[in-house]
């Protein structure tokens, strides 16, 4: 995990689109957690305590490179990248209405920015 931050969890190989790597680890170490195993994969069937805690700090851990992302992205006026961002965001916060609206908030600040307003019309209700 480490030696993919040191890459800089916000660069963009030319392999995968924006965020991928950071998402591929979360997701991974996230995956064998809901499969019984630790976060490398190693052990099976960790106590249920261990899990969801190991679970939640993985998912907070997500969230928090994703909005680092997205500030870097903003900062750097690259708007599809962090509409992308704000998408992952919201599939990752799915069950969190409040983080929802905060981000749909944030998507049409940046629809603001670009200009164009059918696309956020389009997305919200």
């Amino acid at each position: 995990m480490h030696a993919v931050f040191l890459l800089g969890p916000c660069e963009r190989p030319l392999s995968f689109g924006p965020n991928r790597i950071p998402s591929i680890v979360c997701f991974q170490i996230q995956d064998n957690l809901r499969k019984g195993f630790t976060e490398d994969g190693s052990m099976e069937h960790p106590e249920p305590g261990y899990k969801e805690a190991s679970l939640s700090i993985w998912i907070r851990r997500e969230v928090r490179v994703l909005s680092t992302c997205l500030s870097i992205y903003l900062s750097e006026l690259d708007y599809q990248a962090a509409l992308d961002t704000v998408h992952q965001l919201a599939i990752t916060c799915a069950s969190s209405p409040g983080v929802l609206r905060g981000l749909a908030s944030i998507m049409g600040r940046i629809y603001l920015q670009v200009g164009s307003f059918v696309p956020y019309y389009s997305v919200m209700p």
